[in-house]
This record gives structure tokens, C-alpha cells and sequence, in this order.
């Protein structure tokens, strides 16, 4: 199966220890450490920065992409708006 490319973009160097793209929303989302996330639009523009205030150890997209959650090192799970990119709750 082929697959076509539909935009290259080059982004700054990060770690990249968690990488993953919402298809519905058009977002990607990267790690540039162990705590610091940033989203962007699939036009390589940067929409917001997330801080998950401890080491991210997963990332799931809600069905729909209207939401994302984090799980962290320190043992909770926090879910963000992925329009705004603000937390929701943390459980």
C-alpha cells in the first residue's frame, strides 16, 4: 500500500520521546523533553505548548480528537482540550 504525502514540514530538533497525530483534529503533537509538549497544525504553525509538570510516559486521543489525555510519571492522567490546549482534569 502507497501512501501520499500530503505536506512536508521541517520542525526544530526535539527530543521526541512521544510523538502522535489526531487525523480528525489535524494535530500533531511532540515532545521537545521529557515534560514540554508542543502542538501543531499539520501547516507546520505551532498552536500551543503544553508543561505536563512531570515525565509524559503516554498520549491518547479521544474518539473525535476533541481531547487528548497525558499520562505521567508521577502517576496521574490529565486530559486537555485540544482545541485550547487547557487541562481539563486530572484523575
Amino acid at each position: 500500500m502507497s501512501f501520499k504525502t500530503v505536506l512536508e514540514k521541517t520542525l526544530p530538533t526535539v527530543d521526541c520521546t512521544v510523538l502522535s497525530w489526531c487525523p480528525t483534529m489535524d494535530l500533531l503533537v511532540v515532545s521537545v523533553n521529557a515534560i514540554i509538549l508542543w502542538v501543531y497544525r499539520l501547516n507546520g504553525q505551532r498552536v500551543y505548548a503544553i508543561n505536563a509538570q512531570s515525565r509524559v510516559t503516554g498520549l491518547a486521543w479521544q474518539r473525535g480528537g476533541k481531547a487528548f489525555a497525558l499520562s505521567t510519571a508521577d502517576g496521574n492522567c490529565r486530559l486537555y482540550d485540544s482545541n485550547t490546549g487547557k487541562l481539563v482534569a486530572v484523575v
